[in-house]
């Protein structure tokens, strides 16, 4: 009974968030970038945008209680400008997990 208490207890969401340094969210081309968006099995995205949209919603929901979460959105920006602010975010998250240690 002690390991299904563990175990239900591991599910709980406080306890998911706490097994990641950091959440960096890079919101879906469909919100904000659609003429990038694009669908098809070459693409591995069965979703329509709107469906996109809806699931990236529901999983910025899910994650925003973390600590660390940031969302990195379209708003002016080309896919450069939005995996380098991911890139700068990820160097300083390591070097404050590397300073706190």
């Amino acid at each position: 009974m002690k390991a299904l208490a563990a175990a239900l207890q591991d599910s709980q969401p406080a306890s998911c968030l706490r097994r990641y340094t950091a959440v960096l969210h890079l919101v879906t081309a469909a919100d904000g970038a659609p003429w990038a968006y694009r669908t098809g099995p070459e693409f591995n995205r069965p979703e329509s945008p709107e469906e996109a949209i809806k699931l990236d919603r529901w999983l910025g929901e899910a994650w925003s209680g973390h600590p660390r979460y940031y969302r990195i959105d379209n708003e002016g920006k080309d896919w450069q400008a939005k995996s380098g602010q991911a890139r700068q975010i990820l160097v300083e998250v390591i070097h404050g997990a590397v300073s706190n240690t």
